[in-house]
């Protein structure tokens, strides 16, 4: 969402927010991807955060961690009144760029890394080493983003066992821990991939769908925040507090 768009989603936003309040037994999980890099894919420059914003908005969550507010958790542990950080894809700089931030901060988060990307040295993307170096760091955990980024969707049950499986395989290998997290490629997901996820041993899985977790939420599908470069510092305060929750009808 970009230019009118997203005026126009400030707008209806606004409208919404006249309606609610803040919500501090919401569970939420933010949806990042590069951080001062560029994205995969993204031609509209949505998924690239400048590093100041992040700043700022890592500082926003510390501010309502300390009055009380929410609480930062892990992916995966996400309760009433928490909020979750993830990252897609296994960008370097969320490596040499975000982790600082939050590393002064103390607040967790989680990437979903691609083994592909990195199998095959892309540009911009994690080092295997660099994958070691983080599965050591106090702040963070790991899952997978598929293996080669496809969307899982277009697969037959059989092609679906082998991207997960060998996903799971690659980052077990390289961090020597157990995998049971994952982020949908592209967010796609349907029946048949959950099941197989399940079946693969994955407990909790991400998807793209706008919006806070939910007492009915598969933990499967779990919703998100998706957090744009576009976002202002009042956009990202009105997604925390709930006013940009009528996106779950367009996602």
């Amino acid at each position: 969402m970009s230019g009118i768009r997203h005026i126009v989603g400030n707008t209806v936003s606004a409208m919404w927010g006249e309606q609610r309040h803040w919500q501090s037994r919401r569970k939420q999980i933010l949806m990042y991807h590069s951080i001062g890099g560029h994205a995969d894919g993204d031609t509209e420059g949505l998924y690239s955060v400048d590093p100041r914003k992040f700043s700022e908005q890592m500082h926003f969550l510390y501010e309502l961690q300390c009055n009380g507010k929410i609480r930062v958790v892990p992916f995966g542990k996400e309760e009433p009144g928490c909020i979750s950080i993830t990252f897609d894809d296994g960008y370097v700089d969320n490596l040499t760029i975000a982790t600082p931030i939050l590393e002064r901060l103390n607040l967790p988060f989680h990437i979903f890394v691609t083994p592909d990307f990195i199998s095959k040295c892309q540009v911009g993307f994690l080092t295997v080493e660099q994958v070691k170096f983080l599965s050591k760091h106090d702040l963070v955990t790991l899952g997978i983003h598929g293996y080669t980024h496809q969307p899982l969707t277009v697969h037959s049950s059989h092609e679906l066992k082998g991207q997960i499986s060998r996903a799971i395989q690659w980052l077990s290998d390289a961090t020597g821990e157990s995998v049971t997290t994952l982020s949908y490629p592209h967010g796609k997901v349907n029946d048949l991939v959950t099941q197989v996820v399940a079946e693969c041993g994955i407990t909790h899985a991400a998807c793209s769908k706008f919006g806070p977790v939910r007492p009915d939420s598969d933990l499967r599908q779990l919703p998100r925040i998706d957090i744009w470069s576009t976002d202002s510092k009042s956009s990202f305060a009105g997604k925390i507090a709930g006013r940009w929750d009528w996106m779950r009808w367009r996602t």
